[in-house]
């Protein structure tokens, strides 16, 4: 899929960082919220009809709740991570909303919305013309977003 930039507009992120250590252990806690906003449309390279057939193409669920009614061409997708370090440990997990609506990769039914956000986010990370906070933060759902790949390949295999 390629995107083409005239095709996605008005995207803004935001991301909020948290560290908590616990007393007296050597462990600590990261908290990272990435959000990114944007509007699609359908020129040249057909985004909006590209996210509506990935919608398609996943759940009921994807369908039914992932679609902005009131706003179709709207696309926000929010991205918490949490990572866990104890005794040189590291444990990181990662939950997805797209829309509003929190999505699991726990089924195979949701891997064509994943994978529509997974292009998507690589296409706005390596794109110069954007400032750098919106591309830090698509590479960073784009990086949890194939860390959960991985994670669901590895227990289905």
């Amino acid at each position: 899929m390629d995107i083409n930039f005239t095709g996605i507009n008005n995207i803004i992120s935001e991301t909020n960082q948290k560290i908590s250590e616990k007393l007296g252990q050597e462990s600590k806690s990261y908290l990272k919220n990435v959000s990114l906003t944007m509007n699609l449309n359908d020129v040249e390279n057909k985004d909006l009809f590209e996210f509506k057939q990935a919608l398609q193409n996943s759940t009921n669920y994807c369908r039914k709740k992932c679609l902005n009614k009131k706003q179709p061409d709207k696309l926000n997708i929010y991205c918490e991570n949490i990572t866990e370090i104890e005794n040189k440990n590291k444990e990181s997990y990662s939950s997805f909303d797209v829309n509003g609506t929190t999505l699991l990769l726990d089924e195979d039914g949701v891997l064509p919305i994943f994978t529509y956000i997974a292009k998507l986010t690589k296409k706005i990370s390596q794109n110069t013309n954007l400032p750098d906070n919106d591309r830090k933060a698509a590479e960073f759902i784009n990086n949890k977003i194939q860390e959960e790949a991985a994670r669901y390949f590895d227990m289905n295999a």
